[in-house]
C-alpha cells in the first residue's frame, strides 16, 4: 500500500469524525430548541463562549473514547460491525464522561437533551462514515489500485491455509497473493490452491523478476532455520518487507512487540491488555472515585467501627498480607467480621470448605460474628479496600487477592489471573457470588476479565456490583 494513500485514508477518516461530531453537536442543540420541556431558551442558557467550550469538550471527549475503543489510525482491519460496536462504545463513553465531569466540576450547565441527543446523531453520523470510506476504499481495490503483493513461505499446510485465509478475509487490506515457495520442494503445482513458486532457494530470482511487496515467512520450522535465515536476509537486502507469522493457536492472549536496549533487539510477547491509555485512565479514576468514597463514607464507617467494637472483642479492622500484581505482598483492609481467633480455628474447620483447589471459603463460616454475617450480605466489611484502591494496590474492579499461601499454591494457566492488579470486584462478585463455584471456575471467570479488558467492561461490571450489593447475594 502506499504510503501517500495510507495518509489519505486516515485524514478522510479523521475529517469524517470532526464532520460527524460537528453535525450531531449542531443537530443535538436543535432538538434542544425544540423540547416542549425545555423552560428555557437556548440563548438564556449558553453564550457562544460557552457552546464553543461545550462543542470543545464533547468532540475531545469522543476523540479520546475512540481511542480508547481502538478505531484510531486506522479502522480497515476490523470489520464493520466490530467498529460500528466500537463507535457505540465510544460516544455513549464519552457522554458519560461529560456528565460526570459537569457533576463534580460545575464547570456549566449541560443540557441533557443536547448531549444525549448529539450523542445519537455522532453514533449515526460514524457508521454511516464508516460504511461510505470501506465502499470507496473497495473500489479502489477493485479497481486495481492501492494493492500490496505478497509472497507466502510455506511451513506447513496448516498455519499456510490460516495466514492466507486471514488476508483474503480482510479485502480492505489490499494485499494479494501472489503465491507460495516450500522450504521442503513440495512438488505439487498448488498448495492450499495458490501456485506453487517454486523451492525457497528460487527466492532471490523470482523477487527480481516479479513484483513483490512482502513476504510472510513462518515463526520456526524446524530442518530448515539456515534457509529461513537465509531468504530474510536476502528480502531484507532487497529493502523487501518481512512478515514473521506467529503460530495463531498460540496468540489469542498474548501481544508481540519490538523492545530495544541501546544494541540489543528483543521481540517481546506480553500477555494481557495494552491499551496504555485506558490503563492510565482506569488508574485515575481509582484514585479519585476511591478519594471520594473514603471522604463521603466516614459517617458510615465510624457507625461499622463502633457496631463492631460494641459486638464484639478484638480491633475494628481485619488485616492480612495478600498477593498483589504478579505476587507483589501488600497490606489488605477490611472490617473485622470473624472471632479474633479465627486463623486458629481455620484447620479446625478445614473439612467444611467448599472450594475446590488452594481457596479455603465456607458459605455459613461459623468463625463470622453476628454483625459480621450483616457486614457481609451487604459487602459493607469492603470499604477499609478503598485505602488500598488509593495507596495503589488494588483497583475498583479485578481478580480478587488471595492470601500469600493460597496464592502460592496456584499453578499452571490460573496464576496468570496475578498478572492484573487485584480489586474489590470483579465477574464473580457479580455473578456467581450467591454460590460456591470450583476455584478452576473462578479462575476462568478472572481470565476472561483480563482477556476482554477494557473501561466499558469495568463500568459494566461496577453497575452490575451495585444491584449485586443490594440483594445481600455476599459471601
Amino acid at each position: 500500500m502506499q504510503r501517500i494513500e495510507v495518509a489519505l485514508i486516515r485524514i478522510l477518516n479523521a475529517f469524517g469524525d470532526a464532520v460527524s461530531f460537528t453535525l450531531a453537536f449542531g443537530l443535538g442543540l436543535w432538538i434542544r430548541s425544540l423540547s416542549p420541556y425545555a423552560n428555557e431558551r437556548l440563548g438564556q442558557l449558553y453564550n457562544w463562549r460557552d457552546l464553543v467550550i461545550l462543542f470543545l469538550i464533547f468532540y475531545l471527549s469522543n476523540l479520546a473514547a475512540l481511542m480508547l475503543n481502538q478505531a484510531y489510525p486506522t479502522s480497515r482491519i476490523k470489520s464493520y460491525d466490530e467498529m460500528v460496536k466500537a463507535y457505540f462504545k465510544s460516544v455513549f463513553l464519552a457522554m458519560f464522561a461529560i456528565v460526570a465531569l459537569a457533576y463534580f466540576v460545575h464547570f456549566m450547565y449541560v443540557s441533557r437533551t443536547l448531549l444525549f441527543s448529539a450523542t445519537c446523531f455522532a453514533f449515526t453520523f460514524l457508521s454511516i462514515k464508516e460504511a461510505l470510506i470501506r465502499r470507496w476504499i473497495a473500489r479502489l481495490r477493485g479497481s486495481g489500485r492501492n494493492q500490496r503483493f505478497v509472497l507466502l513461505i510455506m511451513s506447513d499446510d496448516a498455519s499456510l491455509r490460516h495466514t492466507a485465509e486471514q488476508i483474503t478475509a480482510y479485502p480492505l487490506l489490499g494485499l494479494k497473493v501472489k503465491g507460495v515457495m516450500t522450504l521442503s520442494g513440495d512438488p505439487r503445482s498448488q498448495i492450499c490452491g495458490l501456485p506453487n513458486l517454486g523451492h525457497v532457494s528460487c527466492l532471490t530470482e523470482l523477487v527480481e523478476d516479479q513484483v513483490i511487496d512482502c513476504v510472510v515467512f513462518p515463526e520456526r520450522a524446524p530442518g530448515f532455520e539456515e534457509e529461513l535465515k537465509d531468504a530474510i536476509w536476502e528480502c531484507e537486502q532487497r529493502g523487501l518487507e518481512v512478515w514473521l507469522t506467529l503460530d495463531y493457536s498460540e496468540t489469542r492472549i498474548r501481544s508481540i512487540g519490538l523492545e530495544r536496549l541501546k544494541d540489543i533487539s528483543f521481540i517481546s510477547i506480553k500477555v494481557g491488555p495494552r491499551n496504555y491509555v485506558g490503563l492510565l485512565i482506569k488508574s485515575m479514576m481509582d484514585r479519585v472515585l476511591s478519594l471520594a468514597g473514603l471522604v463521603l463514607l466516614v459517617p458510615l464507617m465510624v457507625a461499622i467501627a463502633i457496631a463492631i467494637k460494641t459486638t464484639s472483642q478484638g480491633p475494628v479492622l481485619f488485616t492480612q498480607h495478600r498477593a498483589g500484581l504478579n505476587g507483589r505482598k501488600f497490606l489488605f483492609y477490611k472490617f473485622r467480621s470473624m472471632v479474633t481467633n479465627a486463623d486458629e480455628l481455620k484447620e479446625s474447620i478445614r473439612h467444611l470448605n467448599e472450594m475446590s483447589g488452594p481457596v479455603f471459603k465456607i458459605k455459613d463460616d461459623p468463625r463470622i460474628t453476628k454483625i459480621g454475617k450483616f457486614l457481609r450480605r451487604t459487602s459493607l466489611d469492603e470499604l477499609p479496600q478503598l485505602w488500598n484502591v488509593l495507596r495503589g494496590d488494588m483497583s475498583l474492579v479485578g481478580p480478587r487477592p488471595l492470601v500469600m499461601m493460597e496464592a502460592a499454591k496456584i499453578k499452571g494457566h490460573a496464576r496468570r489471573r496475578l498478572s492484573f492488579r487485584p480489586g474489590i470486584t470483579c465477574l464473580w462478585q457479580v455473578g456467581a457470588r450467591n454460590r460456591v463455584i470450583t476455584f478452576e471456575e473462578w479462575a476462568a471467570l478472572d481470565l476472561k476479565y483480563i482477556d476482554e479488558w477494557s473501561l466499558w467492561l469495568d463500568l459494566k461490571i461496577l453497575l452490575r456490583t451495585i444491584p449485586a450489593v443490594f440483594k445481600q447475594t455476599g459471601m
